[in-house]
């Protein structure tokens, strides 16, 4: 009988400790989730932040394209004057 009181705190103690285990996995399989949410939210915002760029990139040139051709195009009252 000495032996099952002495097993009895152990017993005690083991389901604590895997309780508080079993707290610990659930937090890790959360925590886990969390980040891989967060890795597919960043991937999303680096490619649209790509494509921002991309898209600026584009805009820039047809501005830099249209005034360059701008001031290389004769002007139209120079043309007049000439005649």
């Amino acid at each position: 009988m000495s032996d099952d009181l002495h097993l009895n705190p152990l017993h005690a103690r083991l389901v604590e400790l895997e309780t508080a285990f079993g707290f610990q996995q659930k937090l890790v399989d959360d925590l886990n989730s969390a980040v891989l949410d967060q890795a597919r939210s960043l991937q999303q915002l680096e490619k649209q932040v790509r494509a921002l760029q991309e898209h600026v990139a584009a805009r820039q040139s047809a501005v830099q394209y249209k005034a360059k051709s701008a001031a290389e195009a004769p002007d139209d009252a120079e043309e007049d004057m000439s005649e």
